[in-house]
């Protein structure tokens, strides 16, 4: 699929969203200032906030799709890929919590 966008200010036709889920539980205040928040979110306000925003573009004719859709129906149509992605991303969970443990031994080293 080619992307070619020929005008900044003309009708959006479609746009891709992923719903705000338990990553926003997981910030940090250290994180805040990076990813340009003010606050750590509120879970329930900015799904509350998504879901108006994604009414809005709906009505205003763009269709709306979900990344957890298409990555769904990705890992689906593909059990191969979705076995590789699966073992990457259960390598990633052990290698955060390796990461994690870590950084929580130098901070008690440090203390």
């Amino acid at each position: 699929m080619t992307i070619c966008v020929k005008s900044e200010i003309g009708q959006l036709k479609k746009v891709l969203l992923h719903r705000p889920g338990k990553e926003l539980e997981h910030l940090v205040p250290q994180e805040l200032e990076r990813l340009l928040f003010d606050d750590i979110p509120y879970l329930a306000l900015a799904r509350n906030e998504h879901d108006t925003f994604a009414g809005i573009l709906a009505e205003q004719g763009a269709e709306v799709v979900y990344l957890e859709d298409l990555m769904a129906e990705t890992l689906s149509a593909d059990p191969e890929l979705r076995e590789g992605f699966i073992s990457k991303k259960e390598r990633a969970e052990r290698l955060a919590a390796l990461q994690d443990a870590v950084e929580a031994f130098r901070k008690q080293s440090r203390s």
